[in-house]
């Protein structure tokens, strides 16, 4: 006889978080504070649908503490193969009574509204991280079943909650829970990594960026937007730290070209605080974005921000508040609002400032609680 889901909640529930991969991007960074500080209160698993990436690290780091699942789908979701494996997926949730999944990205959105539909008992919360501006009529489409059928959404912004709403009628199910930082109590013990204390003694003004090379990090405008600051200011350096995507064809065009000199790539790396201290500027040229965990990690730091104005980073930066907002695909913006803050100190180190007090709006008690309280109030 098959085991069916128990609807009564236990008195510690089990709850599957589930997520496309367990890599180093924001939504895994958000999953993993998730889990960290709830893990005594619900019985979790975590589910991916294909480790990627840093998987054997994340999932050494992970197994000590909740149940992993792969299940290990990197073709399409509706080839027989696939079939197969959510079928026996689904076995799996009935088998543990599973009676929360919360499903963070669209493709583990998509098997959750199959596995919600099998399993119509369950509790399904369903997340949206970032913008849609990728979606085909199709993804719309599917998009409004999924928000038909689950239990809740949660979204990182007011900016993706209304983003939701232009296309749905579900007010009633969104809950908007920003994303959380922690707060590095050794920060101020952080050195600089070696080659940020080499451009430092050399005298270089750092404007540092973070973010995988995709097309939508816009890393065009940012050389565009350098190339207009360097020709009218030659100490100025520009880091890159990140990976992934075309990494290796922007870093080849760079190497062999005149800003060479004034550009560094640093690849992925496992600490982005040795670099972050040591930037006098942090950059964000982005045309779509959730709210960026690179963003607040330079803001933790006490960093100026230049960052596009788009998705949630206006919920993170406001205009000559604590950085510069420009217009997404316009570099020369972009150079604008560099020269500004290079030549204004006094500005620079207000928003300095400002960012750090602003940043303790961002705790991650004050998420943990949020979800905490979604978590018990599906369990009533």
């Amino acid at each position: 006889m098959n085991p069916t889901l128990d609807n009564s909640c236990p008195s510690k529930p089990n709850v599957l978080l589930f997520i496309n991969h367990l890599g180093k991007g924001g939504a895994e960074k958000q999953l993993k504070l998730i889990i960290h500080e709830l893990n005594d209160k619900y019985s979790l698993y975590v589910a991916c649908v294909n480790y990627k990436y840093d998987q054997e690290s994340t999932k050494d780091n992970l197994s000590s503490t909740c149940n992993i699942i792969n299940l290990n789908i990197s073709e399409s979701l509706f080839t027989f193969s696939s079939i197969v494996k959510i079928l026996k997926f689904i076995h799996f949730i009935r088998k543990e009574k599973i009676a929360i999944l919360h499903s963070w990205l669209f493709k583990s959105n998509t098997i959750s509204f199959f596995i919600k539909i099998f399993v119509p008992s369950i509790y399904l919360i369903v997340s949206q991280r970032g913008s849609n501006f990728w979606y085909t009529k199709k993804h719309l489409i599917f998009s409004k079943l999924l928000y038909t059928t689950c239990n809740h959404i949660v979204t990182n912004s007011s900016s993706i909650k209304n983003e939701i709403l232009s296309y749905n009628n579900v007010s009633h199910k969104i809950s908007v829970i920003p994303n959380a930082i922690e707060d590095n109590t050794q920060l101020n013990d952080v050195k600089f990594h070696p080659s940020m204390c080499l451009l430092k003694d050399n005298g270089r003004f750092i404007i540092g960026c973070v973010g995988r090379f995709v097309p939508e990090k816009r890393y065009d405008d940012i050389i565009e937007a350098f190339n207009i600051v360097l020709s009218k200011k030659k100490h100025i350096h520009l880091v890159i730290i990140g990976g992934r995507g075309n990494f290796l064809d922007l870093k080849n065009s760079i190497d062999n070209s005149p800003l060479a000199p004034f550009v560094s790539f640093t690849g992925e790396v496992n600490n982005v605080f040795p670099y972050l201290k040591a930037f006098d500027l942090f950059l964000l040229a982005s045309s779509s974005e959730g709210m960026p965990n690179a963003v607040m990690e330079a803001m933790l730091c006490g960093k100026a921000v230049v960052s596009t104005n788009v998705g949630a980073i206006p919920d993170l930066i406001t205009h000559r508040v604590n950085g510069l907002l420009v217009a997404p695909y316009q570099p020369e913006q972009l150079a604008e609002a560099l020269l500004e803050l290079i030549d204004d100190r006094i500005q620079r180190k207000e928003y300095e400032k400002n960012n750090l007090l602003k940043i303790q709006q961002f705790s991650t008690g004050k998420m943990i609680t949020q979800i905490n309280q979604l978590w018990k109030k599906s369990c009533i």
